[in-house]
C-alpha cells in the first residue's frame, strides 16, 4: 500500500471535521450534511474514490468556502461526503466497516456540536483552517504526479553519473520558503 490512500484518509477526517465546524450553524446544513453522509457512504461502497478527485473536491469545497463564507449548505455536503470517503477509507485500511462509519459520525457529531459553541474557534482560525486543507488537498492532488514526472526526466536523463530523484538544493529552496513564509506570518501577526 502506497502513502497516497493513507495521506487521502488523513486529508477527509482533516476536511470534514473543518467543514462540519463551519457549516454547523442551521439545521437545513445539517441535514444535508447527513444526507450526503448516507448517500457517499452507498455510492463509494460500488466504487472507490480516486484520490486526485477526492483531494480536488476538498480544494473546491474550500476555496469555496474561502471565498464565499455564506454558502454553508455546500460545506456541510462536502463534510458530510468526506467523512463517509473517510470511513470507507478506514474500512480498506482493515478496521470493520461497522466500526469505521461509528468513528466518522462521530467525529462530525462532535465537530458539529463544538462548532455550535462560539468560544471553539475564532472566524479567524477557521478560514486559516480552511486554508490548511486546501493546500494539503493540493499538494496531495498534484504530489504524486509531479513526483512520477520527476522520476521520469532522472530516469530519461541521459548521464552516465547516477543521479538522485530529488537533488538536495530543491529541498533547501522549498524549506527555506516555508521558513520565510512562516516567519512573515508571525512578524505581521505581532
Amino acid at each position: 500500500m502506497t502513502i497516497v490512500p493513507q495521506a487521502l484518509g488523513i486529508l477527509c477526517g482533516l476536511a470534514c471535521v473543518v467543514f462540519a465546524t463551519v457549516a454547523s450553524d442551521r439545521r437545513p446544513s445539517l441535514v444535508a450534511m447527513t444526507l450526503s453522509f448516507a448517500v457517499t457512504a452507498l455510492w463509494i461502497g460500488l466504487q472507490p474514490a480516486d484520490p486526485a478527485w477526492a483531494s480536488l473536491l476538498v480544494v473546491g469545497v474550500g476555496a469555496l468556502g474561502l471565498a464565499r463564507p455564506q454558502q454553508r449548505i455546500a460545506m456541510a455536503v462536502g463534510a458530510g461526503t468526506l467523512g463517509a470517503m473517510w470511513a470507507w477509507l478506514m474500512s480498506a485500511q482493515g478496521t470493520p466497516s461497522v466500526l469505521a462509519f461509528l468513528i466518522a459520525a462521530s467525529v462530525l457529531a462532535i465537530a458539529v456540536v463544538a462548532g455550535r459553541r462560539p468560544g471553539f474557534a475564532a472566524p479567524s482560525v477557521r478560514e486559516e483552517a480552511l486554508l490548511l486543507v486546501c493546500c494539503f488537498g493540493l499538494a496531495l492532488a498534484l504530489g504524486p504526479e509531479l513526483v512520477a514526472g520527476w522520476q521520469s526526466a532522472a530516469a530519461l536523463n541521459a548521464s552516465s553519473v547516477p543521479s538522485r530523484a530529488m537533488e538536495g538544493w530543491v529541498l533547501l529552496v522549498g524549506a527555506s520558503s516555508i521558513a520565510a513564509g512562516g516567519l512573515t506570518a508571525l512578524v505581521r501577526a505581532r
